[in-house]
């Protein structure tokens, strides 16, 4: 099966779910519709680049109420990237002019200090918070906000064709197994076939619009008292 085949195959389950809605089993909506979760926390990505000192520490507790497992999967992401924060820490300590922390022409800087804790805190609080979203987010769900927020402009091909690649992408990610290390993906057999994957379609209610109001003035509001 070429790619176009599976392309066109797995475009059928970007269309409406209401068939479903007939079946013996019953169909409940969510309390908070996924496409209102993926641009909260899109949101706070964004939100997360104004935070420094107190407000960044205050924002690492609230991790803890999305469980353990799911803390432990952010954890695990910015130890991965341990490298990367580390590589950022130095690069700003030692490069940012201001006064030495001590009496040698090797010391950091305090300001260098200051800037580097601020900018690896808010790349480790964005990698956690990665990693809580993708594990409270069943990739479905995940499929069903991307499919919501790109509803205005499916009727342009380039964006459904665009979409369709999305849905294959994050398809394929799902049951790509864990690899042992980058030289073993390059390793991994292409899938012939797709297991058939249901993407609900409803709208956003009331309730989510409100949610994403509320979520939009206040990032405007971190941004004017920043």
């Amino acid at each position: 099966m070429d790619g176009e085949s599976r392309k066109a195959r797995f475009a059928a389950c970007l269309e409406d779910d209401s068939a479903n809605a007939s079946g013996d089993v019953p169909i409940t909506d969510p309390p908070i519709h996924p496409a209102t979760r993926l641009v909260l926390w899109l949101l706070f990505l964004i939100a997360a680049q104004c935070m420094s000192g107190a407000m960044l520490a205050c924002a690492f507790p609230l991790f803890l109420f999305f469980g353990r497992v799911a803390l432990t999967r952010g954890l695990l992401l910015a130890w991965r990237a341990r490298w990367l924060l580390l590589s950022v820490f130095a690069v700003l300590a030692w490069s940012v002019a201001g006064t030495p922390l001590w009496n040698s022409a090797a010391s950091p800087t305090f300001e260098g200090v200051r800037e580097a804790w601020r900018h690896s805190g808010r790349l480790f609080l964005i990698l956690v918070s990665v990693g809580v979203f993708l594990e409270k987010t069943p990739m479905p769900d995940l499929m069903t906000a991307s499919q919501t927020l790109f509803r205005p402009l499916e009727g342009f091909y380039v964006v459904r064709k665009a979409l369709v690649r999305l849905m294959l992408t994050l398809r394929y990610a799902e049951d790509l197994p864990r690899p042992k290390n980058w030289r073993s993906l390059f390793d991994l057999p292409a899938p012939d076939v797709l297991d058939p994957v249901v993407i609900r379609s409803f709208p956003l209610r009331g309730a989510d619009r409100l949610l994403i109001s509320l979520g939009v003035f206040l990032l405007a509001a971190a941004f004017y008292f920043k």
